[in-house]
């Protein structure tokens, strides 16, 4: 079966980026820009079994005198963005990565699966992962876009990526990813 733009540039926008991506293929390669917090997110949703996740920061504000609730968050997600069996190709795929792959500076020493990336000319580089409990996304740049120092995803960022989810999961009982257990 053949993937072109129209299914490709879908696929972004339903998984959350909103970002404008480029019309070409080159956007099957990662080429288009996007946010930390977008990526995260796309990220999160093959890690929330397929159901879009809409990050969020306040789940909610209470008065200081009498808790009274001003704000609560309500709104779950996208609902489901991905189908079950293509999780788990992307699981199985993204193990590999931290496994043995570009990102194995990322691994934990439990399950855990991720992503690598470096733009062209070292602008910038990125680790994103997630274990059965946590998803994380590492971003190392210069804010004015300067080209860093051979510096890729699988080098500072996974380390930085391992050394918050080892630290963040210290003392935290090991879980598997159900999907990975099953054809």
């Amino acid at each position: 079966r053949h993937v072109g733009l129209k299914a490709m540039a879908e696929m972004t926008h339903r998984l959350g980026l909103t970002s404008p991506q480029p019309k070409d293929m080159t956007i099957s390669l990662g080429s288009g820009q996007t946010t930390l917090l977008e990526l995260t997110s796309a990220y999160a949703a093959v890690a929330n079994h397929g159901f879009g996740v809409w990050p969020y920061g306040i789940t909610e504000v209470r008065t200081v005198e009498g808790g009274k609730v001003l704000y609560k968050r309500k709104s779950q997600g996208a609902g489901r963005v991905l189908a079950p069996r293509h999780v788990v190709h992307m699981l199985r795929l993204m193990s590999a990565a931290f496994s043995y792959g570009t990102g194995k500076a990322a691994f934990i020493g439990r399950p855990c699966v991720g992503k690598t990336g470096t733009s062209q000319n070292y602008r910038d580089a990125w680790s994103i992962g997630f274990t059965p409990d946590l998803v994380t996304g590492v971003w190392v740049g210069n804010d004015n876009e300067a080209h860093m120092k051979m510096v890729t995803g699988g080098k500072i960022p996974a380390r930085i990526w391992h050394d918050f989810m080892s630290a963040a999961h210290n003392g935290y009982p090991v879980h598997v990813f159900p999907d990975l257990q099953q054809d």
